[in-house]
């Protein structure tokens, strides 16, 4: 047994409410599962959505040039 009855051990605990104590300080792992989920997935899937974005907005740019300079190399053949 870790915590036998009778035997001295220490607690932490909130001296503005005693009730909120622990024997062992730290994240347990339920809160490092709610701070993937709630922290580091959103982040993740902010991150991909970005680059997917700026990759789009590229590729746009990109096809927007491409069309431009074929609309500039017709125009020349014409007036030859």
């Amino acid at each position: 047994q870790q915590y036998p009855q009778g035997s001295p051990t220490t607690v932490y605990y909130d001296p503005a409410d005693p009730q909120n104590s622990v024997l062992v300080p730290g994240n347990s792992t339920e809160t490092r599962w709610v701070l993937w989920l709630f922290t580091y997935v959103p982040i993740g899937i902010f991150l991909v959505i970005l680059v997917c974005w700026s990759k789009r907005k590229i590729s746009a740019r990109q096809a927007r040039q491409s069309a431009s300079q074929s609309k500039d190399q017709v125009e020349d053949q014409t007036r030859d």
